[in-house]
């Protein structure tokens, strides 16, 4: 993975048709596949996807089923186990309700762009 920094136009290295996904943080839920959460520096690469999940980087083959900025649904192929992931922006409320107590140090957050920060921090931190 590369070492620049979340929302920053794409270095050279990703200058090859990929695309990265506008939020910063995105939310993540699966069908089938439980140990997804949160999802950042999420980059579509044909028909591949990657993202920083706060402790390591995913990469996984298949085919986009929605693009909208509101959503992102992925599934991937067959031979990867045909899991759909589905991506929303990660908002205050949803870290709230369905990420903070998930999280080994889940924390309380004055504002959503505070919480951003902190996952941004991690991202930028993990390497």
């Amino acid at each position: 993975m590369n070492n620049q920094e979340p929302n920053q136009a794409p270095n050279p290295e990703r200058m090859d048709g990929s695309e990265r996904l506008p939020a910063p943080v995105y939310y993540v839920q699966s069908d089938r596949d439980p140990t997804v959460l949160v999802a950042m520096d999420v980059w579509l690469l044909g028909n591949s996807i990657s993202w920083f999940d706060t402790v390591k980087e995913r990469l996984m083959h298949g085919q986009v089923l929605e693009k909208t900025p509101q959503r992102f649904a992925f599934r991937r192929t067959a031979d990867g186990g045909g899991q759909t992931y589905s991506f929303v922006p990660l908002t205050l409320e949803i870290y709230n309700s369905s990420v903070k107590d998930r999280l080994p140090a889940g924390r309380d957050f004055d504002d959503e762009q505070a919480m951003v920060d902190a996952f941004l921090r991690s991202f930028k931190n993990a390497w």
